[in-house]
């Protein structure tokens, strides 16, 4: 019998063997590494002024001790935080929106929450928004380098757009009458109108089916070789911990 065939199965048997073993250690994290986890600043989900308060920065630590780890919280600028601090190994964010362009850079987790997203308008606009197109006649405020999901991405070029940095400078120029209305987060608006009582009484939140819910997401760098590992660990405590609700 000729050896060659034997010698054939053993190198197709060693490939596979060897391409497992790198994928699995690229799923696998050590006990004792601990992530990091860079954020910047957006009450009521996430307030860099106390640590570890927020909904959604609770919920994170959360879902991660209840799974026996403690990881490390570090507060930024999220414009350092994307060009910075998801470059580290072992760094991760929280309290994304997935959209395309992200996806290409970045691996997203599970969603952890979600975030309610309609249009803020002053109490004299009665118009019906049900979609883009209705937004036509309209200047819209929009958060800068802020994503509302795949369906804005896709439609955001079909109506004027003026953006703003906070939504307390998206709520300052609607009160001004400087645009007409603003998208963004039902929490994060009444955050700003509690503290603002002149705000409160001239505006209101507005839900359309064009902007529904969005999924709030943990992600990392695709740059990472410790990416993927580091969501895998977090998805399955993300699991555990949604069947203990």
């Amino acid at each position: 019998m000729s050896l060659k065939p034997i010698v054939l199965w053993w190198l197709v048997f060693f490939s596979f063997g060897t391409v497992g073993a790198v994928e699995a250690s690229t799923e696998h994290v050590s006990a004792t590494t601990v992530p990091t986890l860079v954020v910047g600043h957006w009450p009521p989900h996430i307030n860099q002024a106390k640590t570890e308060e927020g909904l959604l920065t609770r919920e994170i630590l959360a879902i991660y001790r209840s799974a026996g780890i403690e990881p490390r919280l570090r507060y930024d600028s999220w414009r350092q935080v994307v060009t910075e601090g998801l470059k580290k190994p072992h760094h991760l964010s929280f309290g994304w929106v997935l959209n395309n362009q992200r996806q290409q850079g970045w691996y997203y987790s599970e969603p952890v929450s979600q975030s309610v997203i309609g249009l803020w308008v002053r109490n004299d606009f009665n118009q019906i928004i049900s979609s883009y197109s209705d937004l036509d006649s309209y200047l819209v405020g929009v958060g800068k380098h802020y994503s509302y999901g795949q369906s804005f991405e896709d439609n955001k070029n079909r109506f004027r757009r003026a953006e703003f940095v906070l939504e307390g400078e998206g709520f300052r120029l609607l009160v001004e009458g400087r645009i007409d209305v603003f998208i963004g987060d039902q929490a994060v608006g009444e955050y700003f109108l509690a503290r603002h009582k002149d705000w409160r009484e001239r505006v209101y939140f507005m839900e359309t089916p064009m902007l529904d819910r969005a999924g709030l997401h943990m992600v990392c760098s695709k740059s990472n070789p410790d990416c993927k590992a580091h969501l895998s660990q977090f998805n399955r405590a993300l699991q555990a911990y949604q069947r203990e609700q």
